[in-house]
């Protein structure tokens, strides 16, 4: 069993918390915050409320041991830099850091840190690749080994909450973006079409027609969801 640290619980980092777990790995949970902590205490193997600016305390948290660790801190530069630089230092195996920017991302590669993900380049800026489903768009491996794709939402999924969709308890897929189309004016004054990414989207966010719906899981998982013709 992979034993994969999750540093960061906010909407991101603790849905992939869970989403982890479900596929199968042996999670420790870290944050600051203790409510964030209780969120997930019953979803992972370890979850733990600590500082992550006392080094002391973060190295003897068990982080030092798992195979893989993911820096989940978005808006928290500061935060995300320190985290990673004490992992490097620790040689943990293989470290993947979410970025906020470009330039956030760069600082950490020049940390050493292994796999840096944009979430609103990686999901945005993707070649569209249409494998095995047609339904399943902007397919794209993580560095954990779990896939992520956008799925194309259906009618009776329209005018839904994520919360009423309840695709992680149906699917065990988790959603991490929404991809919307939206009427927009250019610089002429024409009318036209734009993208909206709507990233780590509230569990209360309604569906509307046309959006996509971008989850992380495994193939068959995906698979699964985008034959789903029942919701």
């Amino acid at each position: 069993m992979e034993r994969i640290a999750v540093i960061g619980l906010g909407r991101f980092g603790g849905r992939l918390s869970r989403s982890l777990t479900e596929l199968g790995a042996e999670v420790l949970a870290i944050d600051a915050r203790q409510d964030a902590v209780d969120t997930v205490r019953d979803h992972v193997a370890l979850a733990v409320a600590l500082d992550v600016t006392d080094e002391e305390a973060f190295g003897s948290s068990g982080v030092a041991d798992v195979d893989i660790a993911v820096v989940a801190i978005g808006k928290n530069l500061e935060g995300s830099i320190l985290v990673a630089a004490q992992l490097v230092r620790l040689a943990v195996p293989h470290i993947v850091a979410r970025a906020s920017s470009e330039l956030h991302a760069q600082i950490l590669r020049l940390l050493g840190v292994h796999d840096v993900v944009n979430l609103e380049a990686s999901v945005g800026d993707s070649v569209a690749r249409r494998l095995v489903s047609p339904d399943l768009h902007e397919r794209q491996q993580l560095p954990t080994g779990h896939e992520y794709s956008e799925v194309e939402t259906r009618p009776a999924q329209w005018g839904r909450s994520l919360a009423e969709l309840a695709l992680a308890q149906k699917y065990r897929v988790t959603p991490l973006a929404i991809r919307r189309q939206r009427a927009a004016v250019d610089d002429a004054g024409r009318s036209v079409v734009r993208a909206e990414l709507i990233v780590d989207p509230d569990p209360a966010e309604v569906i509307r027609e046309g959006d996509r719906i971008g989850v992380i899981g495994t193939a068959m998982r995906l698979r699964q969801l985008a034959r789903a013709r029942d919701e």
